[in-house]
């Protein structure tokens, strides 16, 4: 479709369908949990363990996973206390009862209007509502989940059964700040999906609550249906919900509607991967975090796609492998990750409790799906998320695996606009990476996570972080706070006259527009130094240009020249 047809469409057909939504929600009746399956039999479907695997598995877990066992029991045993903090660092402790729409910072709730009529944004919103999702996506039920299995206590598996009866009755579909975006809705049905796959055994899911949570599933899915984020620019959003909306097509058959849930959602995901994703391998929003968050869906629906028996696309899958492969030189040589971009450390899974800023599962599950013995020597070992993934068979392919180092120790991310270099692979190694910017434009995929941080750097020594990217401090909170961090001065870059480069204050979230060119002038290698020459166009409207020279003698002295 041409694109300003598309826009168009959009703006004319958007009014429409949400006032239908408006009927549909406001007057919701929910189905009795035999009118909503089939009439025949299904097929079974495969998760990424089977029910008689579970045993086996955490046998296994507890030999390989000492450390991360001892921490899964003292976190549920938090969860179980009703203290989040380890989660949420505001978020009170709640005593007998959750208190699903609390604003962490005083007294005040966020009230239980329909979703369409709820006031997140603007200046006269209650709080911080990132914070209040996280605790709503459910995701640390697994943790729960996993210490029923490590301890065979089933107080665990109870108190997941309680907290989820407590939300569905105190969460009507359609009221409320939990149902406000679609997103949201998708990562509680997933992670939902999760725990009901590991204590469905459970004394405690008996067939009263296994009926109340699979409608409940269901209100889920048919919600994430119709409240796509399928607009002419698309996001980490519509991966979120796509991605689940076909997980949990795949994992519920028994629901009259569970195909069409399928196979719209792999047709999004097929789609959107090539989409939103750089031929290099860069996620399209340019932010370090929703690269790995959107990377979270990816690989979690792949895995599944092919545990089930589908075809997936060579370009899908090559897109992904890059993607893997981008986080091998963005990693700094702890394992962790630059905060380029906005970040709110959000999660499409929560499957460990241990050292959530390492990102190299990533590359422990990449080098089992690929067989790439690089990944595996970036790795360094087979992480706890890979685990769950891809079970003991994954875990004996990663050691039969050999490991290699990478060919080089630099990548140009050329068109997503991020360059990377290291002394070695070792641990202990320097480390540059610098903020280049976008050597084309890309329509289509939003910006508006970007910062005013063209030609920034980080930079490590010894392994270790000496000049760093700030983040985005808070989402929700305080409005100036956010916009100062986002701007020019916030970061390792060049302010001129007080001007940013790019609009960042305009809007809390959109409103960027078109991001700056890039021009990388020069990039050389020698075997102890690295050149990088570069130019971006921010400051072109205001009559003058930023040229940056980055000269790293290795092990000894980084130079930067400003012109």
């Amino acid at each position: 479709m041409n694109r300003s047809v598309e826009i168009a469409a959009h703006r004319l057909y958007g009014p429409m369908k949400q006032k239908w939504l408006r009927r549909k929600y406001q007057h919701y009746v929910q189905k009795p949990y035999a009118d909503l399956l089939v009439k025949h039999p299904v097929q079974t479907t495969h998760f990424f363990f089977e029910p008689d695997e579970l045993s086996g598995l955490f046998s296994t877990f507890k030999r390989q996973y000492s450390r991360e066992a001892e921490v899964t029991i003292q976190v549920a045993d938090l969860i179980c206390e009703h203290k989040f903090n380890w989660l949420c660092p505001n978020c009170p402790d709640f005593g007998d009862k959750i208190e699903w729409h609390a604003n962490f910072l005083d007294d005040r709730r966020w009230p239980l209007d329909f979703y369409q009529d709820l006031d997140y944004s603007s200046a006269a919103r209650i709080g911080d509502v990132r914070q209040v999702w996280e605790l709503n996506r459910h995701q640390y039920l697994v943790t729960l989940a996993k210490a029923y299995w490590l301890t065979g206590r089933e107080v665990y598996a109870r108190e997941a059964a309680m907290q989820v009866m407590d939300w569905i009755e105190k969460n009507p579909v359609g009221f409320g700040i939990n149902w406000l975006h679609s997103q949201e809705v998708a990562l509680r049905a997933v992670a939902w999906a999760w725990m009901y796959r590991f204590l469905v055994s459970s004394v405690s899911f008996n067939e009263v609550f296994t009926k109340k949570l699979l409608i409940a599933i269901h209100d889920h899915a048919d919600f994430i249906q119709w409240h796509l984020s399928t607009g002419p620019i698309t996001h980490n959003h519509l991966v979120s919900e796509a991605c689940g909306l076909a997980f949990l097509g795949l994992q519920y058959p028994q629901f009259k509607q569970a195909k069409k849930w399928r196979d719209r959602g792999i047709s999004i995901f097929f789609r959107e991967v090539k989409k939103q994703v750089w031929e290099d391998g860069l996620d399209g929003e340019l932010a370090t975090s929703y690269h790995c968050f959107v990377l979270d869906s990816f690989l979690q629906l792949l895995i599944l796609l092919t545990k089930n028996g589908f075809d997936v696309p060579t370009e899908v899958q090559q897109r992904i492998e890059k993607m893997i492969g981008a986080i091998v030189y963005l990693l700094r040589p702890d394992g962790t990750l630059p905060l380029i971009g906005d970040c709110d450390s959000g999660r499409a899974f929560l499957l460990t409790e241990t050292a959530p800023e390492d990102r190299r599962a990533y590359l422990s599950i990449g080098a089992v799906l690929f067989g790439r013995k690089d990944f595996k020597s970036v790795a360094g070992r087979f992480h706890e998320e890979s685990y769950w993934f891809l079970g003991e068979g994954g875990l004996e392919q990663f050691k039969r695996l050999p490991s290699i180092e990478p060919d080089t120790c630099d990548k140009l991310f050329l068109d997503g606009g991020i360059a990377t270099f290291r002394e070695s692979w070792r641990r202990d190694s320097g480390f540059l990476l610098v903020r280049i910017g976008p050597a084309k434009t890309r329509t289509g995929v939003a910006t508006s996570h970007n910062h005013a941080d063209l030609l920034g750097f980080e930079y490590c020594v010894a392994g270790e972080k000496v000049i760093v990217d700030p983040g985005v401090y808070l989402y929700g909170l305080n409005d100036d706070w956010r916009y100062y961090y986002r701007k020019t001065l916030a970061h390792n870059a060049v302010e001129v006259d007080g001007i940013d480069h790019l609009d960042v204050t305009s809007r809390r979230f959109g409103g960027i527009g078109e991001l700056p060119i890039s021009t990388v002038h020069d990039y050389r290698h020698g075997e102890r130094w690295e050149l990088l020459d570069v130019e971006h166009s921010g400051y072109r409207s205001h009559g003058f240009r930023h040229r940056r020279k980055f000269l790293w003698l290795k092990e000894r002295m980084l130079i930067i020249i400003d012109l």
